[in-house]
């Protein structure tokens, strides 16, 4: 769990460490109240809009790559997973993954640009592959996109 990398597990790390940022800030003004007899208002000014507006960037982080997730355009991995499995079926073709929807375990739907290819049977080869060792459906949006 420490290292997950699911939507819901990142939302809560990024929420503990935008409240820790705030939390940095209550302390020293706590602190610097009954630590020091002059005015820290200053420093304390300074501290929390350092400290809250870092905290309201990574808001805004976050809701941009919930945006990203729920969208379907968060893929770093299944992109590097589709090269591999080109690579390995040695086909020589180029795929570029456009979005992917993960639906549970019963439906996982795959949307890709084939840009070029040179054989239709090393395209439908990788097609089955894909279906088969991942378990999710390859949808072809449009042939030869970039030609």
């Amino acid at each position: 769990m420490r290292k997950g990398k699911a939507p819901a597990v990142s939302a809560i790390k990024l929420s503990n460490l935008a409240a820790s940022l705030i939390s940095l800030v209550l302390t020293q003004t706590a602190i610097l109240s009954f630590t020091h007899q002059g005015d820290m208002s200053y420093y304390n000014g300074l501290a929390g809009l350092i400290f809250g507006g870092l905290a309201a960037l990574i808001g805004v982080g976050m809701m941009l790559h919930m945006h990203r997730v729920l969208n379907g355009k968060h893929y770093p991995s299944i992109r590097r997973k589709l090269s591999k499995t080109v690579i390995s079926c040695g086909a020589n073709l180029s795929i570029e993954p456009i979005r992917y929807e993960d639906h549970g375990s019963r439906r996982k739907l795959l949307y890709v640009y084939e840009i070029h290819s040179d054989s239709r049977e090393q395209y439908e080869w990788v097609k089955v592959r894909i279906r088969s060792d991942w378990d999710i459906e390859m949808i072809e949006v449009s042939k030869n996109a970039m030609g």
